[in-house]
């Protein structure tokens, strides 16, 4: 409306929540959130150029997100299926999210630098957390990174499709696109189609309880079931509690192994 056409510093945390509560109505109180946060940050520039004296969008809170999808893990008999529907490439990258609980970001940017075949290890850094990871690889994982034709450049990608998009589109929602219609192949969820719902691009969508963070979920319920500690399994996992902290606990390689080991094999 009118105050479209204002001066910036005329905007209030007012204003700024109005707009915050009209997208929450539709859409999920993330995306409003996001909203907020990407204000944060053009009025912290207009402040360091001087356009404003405060940043008022600094003022407004964040709405509490309380719906959350309940996400299960995959059973073993899925995890077949999954195999059975998905290419060469696409098979390591779920045995891959299987057997180490990694997320599909860090899966997609794995090089041969990240791997060491001879110890068994994979070694990276965590997109998300920028926590430095060394996790033991499962035989049958291994298995299938022995089968990879090893190149002369250690910066090669491992799964060289995935990465390719993962570079492109700097995100992995289209990687992730993918492995829904692996899902879709191994009857696992419904086809998405482009028929009009009738709510419009505005409105909320609904999320399936199946996605391929629920390898993570997956991975971290098969080392519960085989018996491994809380601490071994985080460490394996990569989550972080206020009960282990990185700085004081240190996971032995011998132990995290042997948790590795524990795991069933899905063929």
């Amino acid at each position: 409306g009118a105050k479209a056409k204002r001066d910036i510093m005329h905007l209030s945390s007012k204003d700024i929540s109005k707009a915050r509560d009209e997208v929450s109505k539709n859409l999920t109180p993330s995306t409003a959130n996001m909203m907020v946060k990407v204000i944060r940050t053009a009025l912290n520039q207009a402040l360091r150029d001087g356009f404003i004296d405060t940043n008022e969008a600094n003022k407004v809170t964040l709405i509490k997100c309380h719906e959350k999808v309940n996400r299960r893990p995959f059973s073993l008999r899925e995890i077949r299926r999954l195999l059975k529907a998905a290419d060469f490439e696409w098979q390591g990258i779920i045995m891959c999210g299987l057997y180490t609980g990694l997320r599909i970001s860090d899966i997609a940017l794995l090089t041969w630098e990240n791997l060491d075949l001879g110890n068994a290890v994979l070694t990276l850094e965590s997109q998300k957390t920028e926590r430095q990871m060394d996790i033991p690889i499962a035989p049958r994982l291994k298995q299938y990174f022995d089968e990879l034709p090893a190149g002369d450049d250690p910066t090669a990608p491992l799964f060289p499709s995935v990465y390719a998009r993962r570079i492109a589109n700097k995100t992995s929602g289209p990687t992730s696109a993918q492995f829904r219609k692996i899902m879709v192949k191994a009857g696992l969820a419904e086809a998405r189609t482009h028929n009009t719902t009738g709510k419009g691009r505005g409105a909320k969508r609904e999320v399936s309880k199946l996605s391929f963070h629920c390898l993570r979920h997956t991975a971290t319920s098969m080392l519960k079931n085989a018996g491994v500690s809380d601490a071994v399994a985080r460490d394996i996992i990569g989550h972080d509690s206020e009960a282990i902290s990185r700085q004081y606990t240190h996971i032995d390689m011998t132990a995290k192994r042997k948790a590795i080991e524990s795991l069933p094999d899905i063929l």
